[in-house]
């Protein structure tokens, strides 16, 4: 089914900018596989001024492609998205993505930063976007292949939750121990709850309501 002229006009510039900026991937993947293996390696990856800048790059880039992905195969699970058009469903999930940022920056704001240095803080603020842009690839990648040998929307909609579900869990594990290595496992464990999981737990709730 040929998608409308906007869909397809922000996919067209969503692969242009990829392509742009495919050689600052393919410098920082080391970085990021570090990342994923060993909590340190997102500080280090923040104390590099130029990995970090390029790591901001790849991480707005990607955005795109993301909305894109989650309105066309209804990613949030959304029931009431099936009936509307493809633009609408876009728009809408485009303000969720909005609201999920603005829910997580408000929730920060107050919480301070403990024991935490400037560059550890920045490193343990920062790490979600060092997942983010490995979730995004593993996802690309899982719906193009899927795509490709003619699996249906709901299999590759269910294959890219599990991808974020895995890369998620990850997430929260390596942001722990990078808040407990100056402020305890305790105290970190009260961050999470109130800048990661409480978001989450209003996404989720979001979604089985609607």
């Amino acid at each position: 089914m040929p998608q409308p002229a906007l869909i397809f006009a922000i996919g067209l510039i969503s692969l242009l900018l990829v392509l742009a900026k495919l050689r600052t991937f393919v410098n920082l993947t080391p970085s990021l596989v570090a990342c994923v293996m060993r909590w340190k390696e997102s500080v280090n990856l923040e104390e590099s001024m130029e990995l970090a800048r390029e790591r901001d790059s790849i991480y707005f880039i990607l955005i795109l492609p993301d909305v894109l992905i989650a309105s066309r195969y209804n990613i949030f699970g959304l029931d009431f998205l099936d009936s509307l058009s493809p633009e609408l469903s876009l728009a809408i999930t485009a303000g969720i993505f909005l609201l999920i940022a603005l829910i997580r920056f408000a929730i920060q704001l107050p919480m301070g930063r403990g024991r935490c240095g400037e560059r550890l803080y920045k490193a343990y603020l920062h790490s979600f976007r060092n997942f983010a842009i490995v979730a995004s690839v593993l996802i690309m990648a899982a719906a193009g292949i899927c795509s490709t040998i003619g699996a249906e929307d709901g299999t590759i909609a269910g294959t890219a939750r599990i991808t974020i579900a895995v890369c998620y869990l990850i997430y929260l594990i390596r942001k722990a121990q990078i808040f407990a290595s100056a402020n305890g496992a305790f105290s970190s464990f009260l961050y999470l709850c109130a800048l990661e999981l409480l978001p989450t737990a209003a996404v989720l709730a979001a979604a089985i309501v609607f």
